[in-house]
């Protein structure tokens, strides 16, 4: 969840499943509020024809993708930033799938789009394969940190605003 309001709904979700197994990561030093609840997918930031969709998953990519479109918007970059909670909704084959014109609400196919993964970017690619949008997704690469900090661990992992300002620049 991103924010403590969707950790809310989160916990009520599972708490009201049954016969499920239900896995919620939280953040220890995450405070920032998005204000929009949700626990599914949505969009935080829109317009209506943006330069760049910046899909992510995970509350510390999410500050990631907030500044970063800042940094983006310095130079008229208009970035739509799409949150997935779960992202088994991108998976064309999952019960929990996104109908074609859902996803494609989400994610225009004609945009460029940079997918911000708090864990294994193989895992975002193989859930978009059957989809007809092709992003650079950001993950971690099997490369750690001796220190354990999340910026060292952004560092390894070309995650850094700079790194995905550079991606950017360098795929238009």
């Amino acid at each position: 969840p991103k924010d403590k309001s969707s950790l809310s709904l989160c916990l009520d979700f599972i708490t009201n499943t049954k016969g499920k197994i239900n896995i919620v990561t939280t953040s220890k030093r995450h405070n920032k509020e998005y204000h929009n609840p949700n626990i599914s997918i949505e969009t935080i930031k829109n317009y209506s024809n943006p330069d760049l969709i910046l899909g992510v998953t995970g509350d510390y990519m999410l500050d990631i993708a907030d500044e970063l479109s800042k940094e983006l918007e310095k130079e008229n970059v208009k970035v739509k930033i799409v949150y997935v909670t779960n992202p088994k909704l991108l998976d064309i084959n999952s019960k929990y799938a996104l109908s074609e014109e859902k996803f494609y609400s989400y994610f225009n196919k004609n945009t460029k789009i940079i997918y911000l993964y708090s864990g294994y970017s193989l895992i975002i690619k193989s859930l978009l394969y059957d989809r007809s949008i092709y992003p650079t997704v950001l993950g971690y690469y099997d490369r750690i940190s001796v220190s354990g900090h999340y910026q060292d661990i952004a560092k390894e992992n070309n995650l850094q605003i700079s790194d995905v300002v550079e991606i950017y620049k360098n795929k238009i």
